[in-house]
C-alpha cells in the first residue's frame, strides 16, 4: 500500500498489451486486496483510465516488452516510457510539437545526446499530459519541460512537478504529479513466466 506523499513506480515485463493489462490488474489489486479480475475500469474524456469505485490513482505506459505503472493514494499521476529511437526526426518533431524553449534547448544539444535529450523531453511532456487526463489532446507547445532536455532531474509545469525516472537501457521515462513534496518508490515486478 503506498503511503501518503509516496508514488510507487513499478517496472514490469509486458511482452504485449495483454500481458501489460494483466500486470496492471495484479499491481492494482495488490493495493486494494482484491481479485484482479474483479477490477472495473472507466475512461475519462480523453481516455485516461480510472478504477470504478476506488480512489486509487494510477497510470500506465508500455514500450516494447517493458512497462511502468505509477500508483498513488493522494494525487493524480502520469507516467511515460519510450524506447529511444536513433533514427527519429527529432528536430522536425521538436519544431512542430515542442514549446519554443524546448526546441531551442534541443537545437543546442550535440552529438549522441541529442536523440536521448529529445526522448527525455517527450516522456516528460507525455507524463504531464497523461497526469492531467488530457493525453495528446493537450497542446504540447503550450508548456515546457526544457530542463529535462538539459539533463535536470526534474522541472515544474505550473503546480505540477515532472521528474525523470530510471529506465531500462535504451529507454527514457518520466513521472508527473501535482505538488513537489512527494517521493517515489521504485519497484520491479519480476517476470516468472506468467
Amino acid at each position: 500500500m503506498p503511503a501518503r506523499d509516496v508514488i510507487d513506480v513499478w517496472q514490469v515485463s509486458a511482452r504485449d498489451s495483454r500481458a501489460g493489462s494483466a500486470r496492471l490488474r495484479a499491481i492494482l489489486a495488490s493495493y486494494l486486496g482484491s481479485d484482479p479480475a474483479a477490477l472495473n475500469f472507466e475512461s475519462g474524456a480523453h481516455g485516461k483510465p480510472a478504477l470504478v469505485g476506488h480512489e486509487l490513482e494510477f497510470n500506465f505506459s508500455r514500450s516494447g516488452s517493458t512497462a511502468i505503472v505509477a500508483v498513488s493514494r493522494d494525487r493524480p499521476v502520469g507516467v511515460d516510457l519510450e524506447r529511444i529511437k536513433p533514427g527519429r526526426a527529432v528536430d522536425r518533431i521538436a519544431r512542430r510539437r515542442f514549446a519554443p524553449a524546448e526546441a531551442a534547448a534541443l537545437a543546442r544539444r550535440g552529438g549522441g545526446d541529442r536523440v536521448a535529450a529529445f526522448h527525455r523531453c517527450w516522456t516528460g511532456k507525455e507524463a504531464y499530459a497523461k497526469g492531467l487526463g488530457a493525453g495528446l489532446h493537450l497542446g504540447f507547445a503550450t508548456f515546457s519541460v526544457a530542463g529535462l532536455i538539459d539533463g535536470l532531474p526534474r522541472c515544474r509545469v505550473g503546480a505540477w512537478e515532472v521528474r525523470r525516472l530510471p529506465a531500462p537501457a535504451g529507454h527514457a521515462a518520466a513521472l508527473a504529479a501535482p505538488g513537489s513534496g512527494w517521493q517515489t518508490r521504485l519497484r520491479v515486478l519480476e517476470d516468472h513466466g506468467g
